[in-house]
């Protein structure tokens, strides 16, 4: 019974940190997605926006990948400073 216990545990440990290391990725990523758009880096926004995103802006406008670089470069987007706060990250499985 002990042994069993033992191996719940450490089976929910080794998801635990699993997921801590997901969450910090995830909060790199978005990081790094900040600051491209910032300096206009449309090669770290080809990899960092997937092909079928929806990036939705505070006013309510929803541009795709492609509008966001197009935008960007011909003067419609500028971003001087992104600033976020109370970022939360929750990873479901299979997502």
């Amino acid at each position: 019974m002990r042994l069993l216990l033992l191996f719940v545990l450490l089976s929910v440990s080794t998801c635990l940190q699993a997921s801590e290391k997901d969450t910090k990725a995830l909060q790199l990523a978005v990081l790094q997605l900040d600051q491209a758009l910032i300096k206009k880096d449309s090669t770290a926004l080809q990899t960092l926006l997937h092909e079928k995103v929806g990036y939705g802006h505070s006013n309510g406008w929803v541009e795709t990948r492609a509008e966001v670089i197009d935008d960007l470069f011909n003067g419609k987007l500028q971003y001087n400073d992104i600033q976020t706060s109370n970022v939360d990250v929750t990873i479901v499985k299979y997502t």
